[in-house]
């Protein structure tokens, strides 16, 4: 059977990778959820919109990943074993033709538990 999946998101302002407090709301949730269950593993997916070099969008996407893992970790309630980093530049960006505000929803970290 597929075990219970738990998602938090962690957005960003573009070209930033500074953790507002909706943010920070996101991770310590994530953060009480993993210390309440230490088989639980977080899997950090970070990701950038698609304005921008590749380049770019894969560094902003991986220093986004890295500054939640590090928010959670500064908890003090969830250990380094249990967190999985990943990013994917602007890969997984949602196309937003005519669109006034480029793939918002893409500017993010996405943190599963699982």
């Amino acid at each position: 059977p597929p075990s219970e999946v738990t998602r938090f998101h962690v957005g960003f302002a573009t070209g930033s990778a500074q953790i507002g407090p909706n943010g920070q709301s996101a991770i310590n949730g994530a953060a009480a959820a993993l210390a309440a269950n230490p088989a639980l593993v977080a899997t950090l997916t970070g990701s950038a919109d698609n304005d921008g070099r590749d380049q770019a969008n894969m560094r902003l996407s991986q220093q986004r990943a890295q500054a939640v893992r590090n928010a959670l970790l500064r908890t003090g309630k969830v250990r380094d074993k249990q967190i999985d980093t990943r990013w994917t530049g602007d890969r997984r960006a949602s196309p937003n033709p005519g669109g006034s505000v480029a793939g918002v929803s893409d500017r993010s970290v996405e943190i599963t538990l699982h």
